[in-house]
């Protein structure tokens, strides 16, 4: 892929921050300055490079950059306020909350609480202790909210799109995060905090990010507490990770790959590296680790990046093959388009899980074996089993629920069954899709879920037959030319809705990575 102009003009204002150089004019030449400015923005780094730019940016633009950029310092003005008068009222309440990412890590790296771009404040908080910090932040302004139109979307600029929760929600069963709190501030802008348990799906264990901290100030306030220099730079690995090889649409920020190089330049010489080896192999983060100090040698190549030596990953990096086998740079990601990620994403989910990456297509369950299999659900009362024959060009799913489980189901939970499209050139993931849900109180396959977690253009066919007694149900989903030997993927979920308006998924969501490193295989086998 050859950059544009103004991609290449991006790469190079990066690695002059990364080298401390002045950037040359000539480096601007024939170039649209408006797609440069967008992609500044895109990657989250116009403030941590206006300053370096000022003096070549176009006099036509300097007034709408000059804009741009105290607009953000505006919103950071009014984020450090609420910050201020989180910790104190934490100090106040014996609670225990840490910033993580946004101005800290502006504070840490580049001791400027303007240079990064902070959407919004992350705690890190224990989420034994989510009834206090719930206390708190209610008491410093801020209320847990969703979307009335979109549950994960809130039209900041409909007063009557905010749904307020009662109490505190995770965003689904295992998601790393709460349900965002938000506050209006006298500007009329809002303020979003997110409360994070994990990080991410990586490290679901924050103890040591809890009780390793430091402190820093803000607008005078010494009680706020972030992480330590080991735990930030694991953090910035760590998302980093996450943007780049996670199961979305979202592009690769350059600020991440920036960060984490001014940081560990920054700190060459003040780091206890053996402890944060220690702690890179106590998380198991030596792949992960691996791979984006490989991307940023990739992405900054001709930048002096030999402190990057003082992580041991040698012994990762002929293992640091991501899940994900892009056939493409890391420099060519970085200038996707969502849609184009997505496809992306989809193919290379399907590869692995149709491939010796899982262990269930390594071993599959057989058509017409008569073993029933349950279904694993975090609701220990659900019992569900299930099998699986093929007979008359078509695979025929067979459910039995315990007496118990029938009885309990209300209409606001589905069970949800996908065929996942064998096809490895064709970016759709499903053939087929099955809801069932009780109605008249009775259990039966319904068109239309009622939540948004399908992606509908994934979806092709339905079932043929549907066949319900007491609990026993057969499902004949129509599937021409199998012959014995082939491989189907499948999956079976169970969705609960909350409050009558958030999808929380009881078993592995399939629109998730960990679905597809272990996506169940069915071999059809004759009779």
């Amino acid at each position: 892929m050859k950059l544009t102009r103004e991609q290449a003009a991006l790469l190079e204002v990066s690695k002059s921050v990364i080298n401390n150089h002045r950037i040359a004019a000539d480096c601007f030449q024939d170039m649209d300055w408006s797609i440069l400015i967008n992609l500044l923005q895109q990657h989250k780094i116009f403030a941590l490079t206006y300053e370096n730019l000022s003096h070549v940016i176009p006099d036509s633009l300097k007034e709408s950059c000059e804009t741009i950029y105290q607009n953000h310092v505006g919103i950071i003005d009014e984020r450090m306020n609420e910050i201020k008068l989180l910790f104190n009222k934490a100090k106040e309440m014996d609670v225990n909350i840490v910033l993580n990412k946004g101005i800290a890590l502006s504070i840490i790296i580049y001791e400027d609480a303007y240079k990064r771009d902070s959407r919004d404040i992350d705690l890190l908080i224990n989420e034994n202790e989510m009834d206090k910090i719930n206390e708190l932040l209610s008491v410093c302004g801020f209320h847990s909210a969703i979307g009335n139109k979109n549950t994960y979307h809130i039209d900041r600029k409909d007063p009557d799109d905010f749904f307020y929760l009662d109490k505190p929600i995770l965003k689904s069963p295992d998601s790393h995060e709460f349900f965002e709190y938000w506050k209006q501030t006298h500007s009329g802008r809002y303020v979003v905090l997110e409360t994070g348990r994990h990080l991410h799906q990586s490290i679901k264990e924050i103890t040591s990010f809890l009780e390793s901290t430091q402190f820093i100030h803000i607008q005078g306030n010494e009680n706020v507490k972030t992480l330590d220099l080991e735990h930030s730079c694991i953090a910035l690995l760590e998302n980093a990770f996450n943007d780049a090889e996670g199961f979305d649409e979202r592009i690769p920020a350059l600020k991440n790959y920036i960060d984490i190089a001014m940081f560990v330049k920054k700190y060459e010489q003040n780091m206890n590296w053996d402890n944060l080896n220690k702690w890179i192999a106590k998380y198991e983060l030596n792949r992960e680790s691996a791979l984006v100090i490989k991307q940023i040698k990739e992405i900054f190549a001709g930048a002096d990046l030999s402190f990057f030596d003082y992580i041991r990953i040698d012994e990762a990096i002929d293992h640091n093959k991501s899940f994900y086998e892009w056939d493409i740079s890391i420099t060519e990601r970085l200038f996707l388009d969502g849609e184009q990620r997505k496809k992306m994403i989809a193919l290379m989910s399907k590869k692995a899980a149709f491939s010796d990456h899982n262990k269930n297509y390594c071993g599959p369950i057989k058509t017409n074996d008569q073993q029933w299999r349950q279904l694993l659900v975090n609701d220990d009362k659900f019992d569900l089993h299930y099998n699986f024959e093929y007979e008359a060009n078509h695979l025929v799913l067979r459910l039995n629920l315990s007496e118990s489980t029938l009885n309990s189901l209300t209409e606001n939970q589905e069970i949800i069954i996908f065929l996942i499209n064998p096809n490895l050139d064709c970016s759709d993931y499903f053939t087929h899709q099955v809801i069932i849900r009780k109605e008249n109180n009775r259990l039966q396959s319904v068109e239309r879920s009622k939540f948004a977690h399908v992606r509908e253009e994934d979806v092709l066919q339905g079932c043929s037959n549907f066949q319900n007694d007491n609990g026993s149900l057969s499902i004949y989903l129509p599937y021409e030319n199998l012959g014995s030997g082939d491989y189907i993927g499948y999956f079976i979920g169970v969705i609960d809705n909350l409050l009558g308006r958030i999808p929380h998924w009881q078993t592995a969501p399939p629109y998730h990575k960990d679905f597809w490193t272990s996506m169940p295989v069915l071999e059809v086998v004759d009779h």
